[in-house]
């Protein structure tokens, strides 16, 4: 029977069902060492597997693969987020900027990689918006009321100053 210690200094067995050998390794390691994979089928069915890999070898390879393949990385890093985030794909993100015309949906000042604007309380898109203009909507937590506010402080006249 054989023995092999985890990362963790836990002892598990060949024998103990809830223990798996890494394909790469060859280790074994509790059934939690392997990445638990979840998706939906086409039945609407979800379903799962353990990755043949323990996540030590697992994160390994996909350190490897991303050094050398960035700009997949990075398309699939962009794809991840926009569905995950905002539950959009990059089509929908593409579309969202030509129907706005390049421009941020705020202040219309043309946009190469502009933010995408939800509503944080239902998480519904609203359009796609400069940095600063994200930034200012964010820092007032989407509160009318007071960029109604700000509104007519900066339309106010004379400009006050403070004393020195």
């Amino acid at each position: 029977m054989a023995t092999t210690r985890t990362s963790q200094q836990h002892l598990v067995t060949q024998e103990d069902p809830s223990g798996k050998a890494c394909s790469k390794c060859e280790h074994v390691f509790p059934i939690d060492g392997f990445q638990l994979v979840k998706w939906v089928d086409k039945a609407g069915e979800t379903r799962s597997f353990r990755r043949s890999q323990c996540k030590m070898c697992e994160a390994t390879r996909t350190k490897t693969w991303r050094s050398q393949n960035p700009e997949k990385a990075k398309r699939g890093d962009r794809k991840k987020k926009l569905r995950d985030r905002y539950g959009i794909t990059p089509e929908d993100y593409d579309r969202m900027l030509v129907e706005q015309d390049g421009c941020c949906a705020a202040c219309g000042v043309a946009v190469v990689d502009p933010d995408v604007d939800h509503d944080h309380s239902t998480g519904e898109v609203r359009g796609l918006l400069c940095g600063p203009c994200n930034r200012a909507l964010g820092a007032l937590n989407d509160n009318v009321e007071a960029l109604k506010a700000l509104i007519v402080y900066l339309s106010r006249t004379p400009k006050l100053r403070c004393a020195s």
